[in-house]
C-alpha cells in the first residue's frame, strides 16, 4: 500500500523541473539553460567554468547552479530571468563545487567542493541567499541527497581510500542541524585481506594465507547518493574492480570460454538502508539461496553485501524439462535476485518514477536507461532502453510521472521521455522473477558460491515501457567539433553506436579514466599489476606510455587497445584522429588546491635539484617525447628512461593469486601466476606468446619510466603497484632510497610543491 506524503528526499542533478513542469533547467558547456517545453524556446545564462549542478526552489523563485572550474554559486531570479547573485571562495563556496541539493523546504542550499573537500551551506533569506556555515567531508565529495526531513545530508565520495589490500569506498552522513558528520558507510572490498581470511573456511584454501587469497574487488567511481522519495533507501552508482585481468590477444588461448573483451568493469548500484537509522547501512546479502558448496562459517565471516550489478548474463538452453527460458551468471559476486539480466556501463545519476515505483539508472557512458522495480529493486525489463544523446548525466520527472526530461554531458539537446507506462494510479505489482542455484559447467567466480545463478524470465517483459518522443534544443555547442568527438569517444562504450569503439557496454576509456583521471584502483593486465595512471592534462609531451613504457604514442596505443582489450573493431581515421587528439590536449586539469607559496618557493627548489633529473619537461615524466610528434608522443626509434627505485613486485595484490589459479583450466591459471607482479617484456615472454597480443618492446621487470606528475596530489593510489597512498608516505621512501636526506620540513615543502602541479 502506498500514502501520500508533503516532502520527499532530494537528489542533486545536472537538471530540474519547475514545479508545475514548465520550465526545464539543464546545464550544458558553459551555460545555464531555462527551456520552455511548450514552445522549446530557451534562455540562455552564461556560468563560465563549466556549470555541473541545478535546483530550483519550491516555490520557483529561484534556479540555483555551481560553476565547478570558477568556484561560483550562481542565483537566478526566475521573475525577472537575471542572475541575481554569484558568490566566490570568499564567500563560502569550496574549490571545484560540482553538486548541490536544496532542502525538500528550500530553506538551504548543500554545495560539495570536489577539490575544496567541503560541503558548504547557504540559508535563504528575505533578499536571497547567504553563506552560513561549512564541514569538511573527507576527500573527493560527489553528488548529495537530503533526507525527506531535511535532517540529514548523505555525501558521496568518488574515488576509494586506503591502500588496495585494505581499501573501501565510502558515504558521509551529515547531521543538518549541527553539521558535524555522525557516520561513514563504508562499502567494503570484500576481497581485502579481512575477507581474504575468511577464505581460509572453505577446505580447499585453508592452508593459504590471507595475503595469498586477497585481490583488488573496491568499489570505486561513487557518483552521488540517489535516495528514495520516501527516504527508507538510497542507491549509490559506481564501479567494481575486477581480480581478473584485462586481457588481450587471442582469448580462445586462455581457456576459458566466458571471457569477453572488455566485460571486466561492471556498473554497481550499491544499496543503502535507511529503515533503522538516518545513519544508514549497508544490505547483507539476502540469503534466500540454497549455498551447499560453502560453509556456514565462510559466509557468517564473509558478510557478503546485497549489491545489484550489472555483469553479462549468458543465455542457456533447457536445464531441465520444466523451463526453457532462462538465463545463468556464471560471474555475479554475490548471485541474487537483483542482478540485471543486461550488462551496463558505468552509471552516473538514478531517477525515480511516480510514488518511487521504478527507479531509472542512467549509464553516462553506454547511453542507457535501466529499469528497476523501487520496491524490490529487481529488474524491470530484459533489455534496457538506449537514448539518441550522448553520455547521459542526469534525469528529472514530470509530477505525474508521464514525462522524464535527460540531459546529456556531450549532446547540446535535452531528449524527452515518455514515461507514461510508469505512471499509473494504482500502485504496480512489485517485480519478481523466480532464481535458484545450480551447478554447470560453466565456471562461476562468486565471493559466496560457486554454482551459476539461474533466472526464470517467462514473466518478465523483453523492454522497458520508454520511448523518446522529442528534443529541447540548447543551442550551439561552443566546443570544437573534433575536440567533442574525441571526448564523446573517451567516454562512450555502446557497441551498437560505436562498433568501432568498443564490443561490451562495460569497456570505455572513461570507465578506468574517468574525467581522464585514474579511478582509484589497480589493474591486472598482460604487461602486470599496473595502478591506473591519471590522463589529466593530456597526453602530450609524455613520450612512451605506461609504467613499462610499452607504447610510443597514443595512436599507437589506440590502435591495440580499442580492438585488443575493449572488444571494438577498430577506429576509422578520422575517428582515430578525434580520439587521439582529445587524450593528448582535451583532457583538462582539476584546479590545485590551496597551497603556501612561502613553502611552495622553497619545494621548487628542492624539486629542481632532486628530481628533475627522472620528472623532466612540463609533463614531469621520463618517456622522451619527439618535439615534433603529432600527439607529444615518443617515436620507436627513441628509448625511454627507465629507472629501478625498488618498486618492483612478484605480486602486487591486485588480481588472483595462485590459490585461485589453481582452479582454472590450463593454461588459464599458469597465465594467471604470470600475470602476477613484474617480469620481463618482450622477447622471449610466455604469455606473449601463449595469447599472441601486439608484441611489447624489451623492458626488464622492475624498470619503470618515471610517471607524469600532473595533479599527482590527487591520486588515490601511488606508483607502479599502488603501494603507496599519500605523498607524505611516497616522499619518506624516496628520500630513504635515493638518499636526499632531505629534512621532515623540506619534505613537506616539497609536497606543497607538488600539489601546484
Amino acid at each position: 500500500s502506498g500514502t501520500e506524503s508533503f516532502s520527499q528526499a532530494q537528489n542533486s542533478s545536472p537538471i530540474a523541473l519547475s514545479h508545475d513542469d514548465t520550465i526545464v533547467w539543464s546545464v550544458f558547456a558553459d551555460t545555464l539553460n531555462a527551456v520552455d517545453v511548450s514552445t522549446n524556446e530557451t534562455t540562455p545564462f552564461s556560468v563560465p567554468g563549466t556549470p555541473k549542478s541545478v535546483a530550483v526552489t519550491p516555490d520557483d523563485k529561484y534556479a540555483l547552479t555551481v560553476s565547478s572550474q570558477c568556484n561560483q554559486l550562481h542565483v537566478v531570479d526566475t521573475d525577472t530571468m537575471e542572475v541575481v547573485q554569484i558568490f566566490s571562495e570568499e564567500d563560502g563556496i569550496g574549490r571545484e563545487p560540482r553538486n548541490l541539493v536544496l532542502s525538500p523546504n528550500g530553506q538551504y542550499v548543500y554545495i560539495s567542493s570536489y577539490v575544496g573537500d567541503t560541503v558548504s551551506v547557504f540559508e535563504r533569506r528575505e533578499q536571497g541567499f547567504q553563506f552560513v556555515d561549512d564541514v569538511a567531508v573527507g576527500r573527493r565529495p560527489t553528488g548529495v541527497s537530503i533526507s525527506p526531513d531535511g535532517d540529514w545530508l548523505y555525501v558521496a565520495h568518488y574515488l576509494p581510500r586506503g591502500p588496495i589490500r585494505t581499501n573501501h569506498g565510502w558515504m558521509s552522513v551529515i547531521n543538518t542541524q549541527t553539521m558535524e558528520i555522525e557516520n561513514e558507510v563504508e562499502f567494503v572490498d570484500q576481497f581485502n585481506l579481512e575477507g581474504a581470511a575468511c577464505v581460509r573456511e572453505i577446505p580447499i584454501f585453508s592452508t593459504w594465507e590471507p595475503e595469498d587469497l586477497s585481490f583488488e574487488g573496491v568499489p570505486k567511481l561513487l557518483s552521488g547518493v540517489f535516495m528514495h522519495p520516501n527516504g527508507n533507501y538510497a542507491l549509490l552508482p559506481g564501479l567494481k574492480s575486477p581480480g581478473f585481468p584485462a586481457l588481450e590477444g587471442d582469448l580462445s588461448s586462455w581457456g576459458v570460454t566466458q571471457t569477453r573483451k572488455g566485460a571486466n568493469n561492471p556498473a554497481v548500484l550499491y544499496p543503502v538502508t535507511f529503515t533503522h537509522s538516518p545513519l544508514g547501512e549497508t544490505l547483507p546479502w539476502q540469503m534466500a539461496q540454497d549455498v551447499i558448496d560453502t560453509t556456514e562459517d565462510f559466509l557468517r565471516c564473509a558478510k557478503p553485501t546485497n549489491d545489484i550489478e550489472f555483469v553479462t548474463p549468458r543465455e542457456a538452453s533447457v536445464l531441465n524439462e520444466d523451463r526453457d527460458e532462462l538465463y545463468f551468471y556464471p560471474g555475479t559476486i554475490t548471485p541474487g535476485a537483483q542482478t540485471p539480466f543486461m550488462p551496463m556501463g558505468a552509471i552516473h545519476s538514478l531517477e525515480y518514477t511516480r510514488g518511487g515505483r521504478r527507479a531509472l539508472a542512467l549509464s553516462y557512458v553506454a547511453d542507457m536507461i535501466a529499469v528497476l522495480d523501487g520496491a524490490t529493486m529487481q529488474p524491470a525489463s530484459l533489455n534496457h532502453f538506449t537514448l539518441s544523446g550522448s553520455n547521459p548525466v542526469g534525469m528529472a520527472m514530470t509530477a505525474d510521472g508521464t514525462r522524464g526530461f535527460v540531459a546529456y554531458e556531450n549532446s547540446p539537446f535535452v531528449s524527452i521521455i515518455d514515461t507514461e507506462g510508469y505512471a499509473q494510479t494504482e500502485l504496480p505489482k512489485p517485480m519478481f522473477t523466480p532464481y535458484w542455484l545450480q551447478d554447470t559447467s560453466q565456471v562461476a567466480v562468486s565471493l559466496a558460491t560457486r554454482q551459476t545463478l539461474t533466472r526464470d524470465i517467462t514473466t518478465i517483459d523483453d523492454n522497458p515501457l520508454l520511448s523518446e518522443i522529442g528534443q529541447l534544443n540548447l543551442g550551439e555547442d561552443p566546443m570544437d567539433e573534433v575536440m567533442r568527438r574525441g571526448k564523446i569517444l573517451f567516454s562512450s562504450s555502446n557497441p551498437e553506436k560505436y562498433p568501432g569503439l568498443s564490443g561490451h557496454p562495460h569497456a570505455s576509456c572513461f570507465s578506468c579514466h574517468p574525467d581522464g583521471a585514474s579511478d582509484g584502483s589497480a589493474w591486472g593486465t598482460v604487461e602486470g599489476e599496473r595502478r591506473t595512471n591519471s590522463l589529466r592534462g593530456g597526453t602530450a609531451g609524455r613520450g612512451w606510455l605506461h609504467y613499462s613504457a610499452t607504447h610510443a604514442d597514443i595512436t599507437t596505443f589506440l590502435d591495440i587497445v580499442l580492438p585488443e582489450r575493449l572488444g571494438g573493431e577498430g577506429l576509422n581515421e578520422e575517428d582515430m584522429h578525434a580520439l587521439s587528439n582529445y587524450i593528448a590536449y582535451g583532457i583538462p586539469k582539476i584546479q590545485n588546491p590551496k597551497t603556501d607559496p612561502e613553502l611552495v618557493a622553497i619545494g621548487k627548489e628542492i624539486f629542481d635539484t632532486n628530481c628533475v633529473s627522472c620528472h623532466m619537461g612540463e609533463t614531469y615524466s621520463s618517456g622522451n617525447p619527439e618535439p615534433n610528434e603529432k600527439y607529444g608522443g615518443s617515436s620507436h626509434d627513441t628509448e625511454p628512461y627507465m629507472y629501478d627505485i625498488g618498486t618492483g613486485t612478484d605480486r602486487a595484490g591486485v588480481i588472483l593469486g595462485a590459490p585461485f589459479a589453481a582452479i582454472f583450466p590450463e593454461p588459464a591459471g599458469s597465465l594467471l601466476r604470470l600475470l602476477n607482479g613484474d617480469r620481463d617484456l618482450g622477447e622471449g615472454d610466455i604469455v606473449e606468446d601463449i595469447l599472441a597480443f601486439e608484441p611489447r618492446p624489451n623492458r626488464p621487470a622492475g624498470l619503470f619510466k618515471a610517471p607524469s606528475l600532473t595533479n599527482i596530489w590527487d591520486e588515490s593510489l601511488l606508483l607502479h603497484d599502488g603501494s603507496y597512498t599519500n605523498l607524505t608516505d611516497l616522499i619518506q621512501y624516496k628520500n630513504t632510497f635515493f638518499s636526499f636526506s632531505l629534512t621532515e620540513e623540506e619534505q613537506q615543502a616539497l609536497i606543497e610543491y607538488l600539489r601546484t602541479l
